[in-house]
């Protein structure tokens, strides 16, 4: 009995370790059939997805070239900025017209060198609504704008650079006038000495009305309607020989 009873104990011990073992094979062989998921890697983004888009040089010149074409007020109107040089007019907004405007220059000889007038006619026979020069004339700022023309001994003669402050009179209404046909209308204020070196001349000078400039005094809704209304209009005057010293 004993016998019996000492063999079934080894037969139960023989079975319990056998499924012990079985039971460690299987666990080990998952174990190393699945090893852990690696951990994910950073997802990329392409550089160009992040970067500004840029346009190419040549496609922004030509945007710049057409802005410049559908809007060129807004290109004339920028003026130099304080203090820079800003003795050369700008370019015209709207190109002047011929008109029946006559323009008569005369220097008379003082002291302190040649004082100019200049005559505006109408030898037209419709009136034209015209403005007088005031501060900024000189340099395009604001309508008219008034230049010098010059030649020396037959040869064109440079003007000489030069500079003004950024700050301007505004346009008042009583400067914008209207020129009968047949009328005449002398002109002596705020006409620019000619800036050349010393030396004998042949100077003209060029008046231009063009209502597209913009103005940059403030001017007032009024006087800003009046300019807009009036002619756009360019006369060159007779030369005179004036000594510059």
């Amino acid at each position: 009995m004993d016998t019996y009873n000492g063999g079934m104990r080894k037969l139960a011990t023989s079975m319990v370790t056998a499924l012990l073992l079985a039971a460690c094979t299987k666990g080990a062989g998952r174990a190393t059939a699945e090893p852990p998921s690696p951990a994910p890697e950073p997802t990329s983004v392409p550089i160009g997805v992040l970067a500004p888009s840029v346009e190419p040089a040549e496609s922004a010149a030509t945007g710049a070239s057409t802005s410049s074409g559908s809007n060129d007020g807004e290109k004339a109107a920028a003026a130099p900025a304080e203090g820079e040089s800003g003795l050369g007019p700008r370019a015209p907004v709207t190109p002047p017209i011929p008109c029946s405007l006559k323009a008569t220059l005369r220097a008379l000889p003082t002291s302190n060198g040649p004082r100019f007038t200049l005559t505006l006619k109408n030898e037209g026979s419709k009136p034209l609504r015209l403005v007088v020069p005031g501060d900024g004339s000189e340099v395009g700022w604001r309508p008219p704008v008034v230049t010098w023309s010059a030649t020396l001994n037959g040869t064109p003669a440079k003007p000489l650079d030069g500079a003004r402050c950024g700050m301007t009179n505004r346009v008042e209404a009583n400067e914008i006038f209207t020129l009968a046909a047949g009328a005449s209308r002398e002109i002596k204020e705020w006409l620019p000495p000619p800036s050349f070196a010393p030396g004998a001349y042949d100077l003209r000078l060029t008046y231009r009305n063009d209502p597209g400039i913009q103005t940059r005094g403030g001017e007032t809704d009024e006087v800003k309607r009046l300019l807009a209304s009036s002619m756009a209009c360019e006369a060159t005057s007779n030369a005179v020989r004036v000594t510059l010293q």
